[in-house]
């Protein structure tokens, strides 16, 4: 774990060489990527497990000072709403309802995700495929 400081002493300087940008950091039940020098919370712990990464753990108050946004579930991604059974393709963030058949795109349905609505409507419609 990185050193702890309180909010107000906390230096950014202190964490620049530390904090690596494409890296996952877990800070308490939340995690971030960190991208651009900013950090990103992921918007649920399967939008995180979407990515396939490691996260390291660090002080919660650090992330919190680098938070810039939110992230959902990785590109190519498939995902089903539990609340209507409607599955979408994550594609450049946005999902993409999936109205062929799965087998038309070679889709593996094991890796369907099943995810609440919210998590669903976190990502804006794109194109229908």
């Amino acid at each position: 774990m990185f050193f702890k400081t309180k909010r107000d002493n906390l230096d950014k300087s202190l964490y620049k060489g530390l904090l690596i940008n494409g890296l996952c950091y877990s800070a308490g039940n939340r995690v971030f990527m960190l991208k651009g020098g900013k950090a990103y919370e992921f918007y649920s712990p399967r939008a995180f497990a979407s990515w396939k990464l490691p996260a390291t753990e660090i002080d919660p108050e650090v992330c919190v000072e680098f938070f810039s946004g939110r992230l959902g579930f990785r590109d190519s991604t498939l995902i089903q709403n539990a609340k209507d059974g409607r599955i979408y393709l994550i594609s450049g963030t946005k999902k993409r309802l999936v109205t062929a058949p799965l087998s038309d795109y070679c889709f593996d349905i094991s890796q369907i995700v099943e995810v609440s609505d919210a998590e669903t409507q976190f990502h804006s419609d794109g194109e229908d495929i």
